[in-house]
């Protein structure tokens, strides 16, 4: 089954519509001017160490650290804040890890795996900001010599219902993973399931009311 774009509930933001934004002219056109972020490369090894503390199988390979720097700077060459990226790479770090939790990642190569975690940074950055990048954007950037955009939308209409189509996670269990994402491990990574009711920090209070 195939979604159009401007139908999935998840490719365009319903205030936004399908204008072309500042943001959207910026992704289409490339990210070179952020290249020399200097908080950019550390933020992604500690994404990808998420990852390898959460999996059970190495999902991110050699080349896929660069993939995820791509990633990571198309979404800078948005005029994201690496506070709302934060958000996003913690979300999808925990979607990988439910993921990996129910065999999910099991029997892929892993380059099929990078692009099942790119899949997720797509569904968190839909989820999390006001105003995101279409899809058909991620497909020329990101997605191009992967699969042709229909069975990308495919495969992602096939992550959101193993999901259940719900994409807010524990409050607790996405803190941990932005604090370690963002360099301020104050509370280490572990298997367990941390005690619910701990206080969402101000970028995720401020992404939920961004929602309403």
């Amino acid at each position: 089954m195939t979604v159009s774009e401007t139908k999935s509930p998840c490719l365009l933001n319903s205030r936004t519509g399908q204008q072309c934004s500042r943001r959207r002219r910026q992704a289409a056109r490339g990210c070179s001017q952020q290249d020399s972020n200097q908080w950019l490369a550390p933020m992604v090894m500690r994404f990808v160490e998420t990852l390898a503390n959460d999996t059970s199988a190495e999902v991110i390979g050699a080349h896929g650290v660069l993939g995820i720097t791509h990633v990571v700077e198309m979404l800078a060459a948005c005029s994201y804040s690496p506070a709302e990226i934060v958000v996003v790479l913690g979300h999808a770090a925990q979607y990988c890890r439910d993921f990996s939790s129910a065999g999910g990642f099991n029997g892929m190569v892993t380059g099929e795996k990078f692009y099942v975690v790119n899949l997720f940074i797509f569904l968190a950055h839909s989820y999390v900001l006001d105003e995101t990048c279409p899809l058909v954007v991620w497909h020329k950037n990101i997605f191009k010599n992967y699969c042709d955009l229909a069975t990308l939308n495919q495969a992602l209409m096939v992550l959101m219902k193993r999901r259940d189509f719900i994409l807010r996670v524990d409050d607790s269990q996405l803190l941990e993973r932005m604090c370690h994402i963002r360099g301020t491990p104050n509370t280490p990574l572990s298997a367990t399931r941390p005690s619910r009711g701990s206080a969402a920090p101000a970028e995720i209070a401020a992404c939920r009311t961004r929602r309403r």
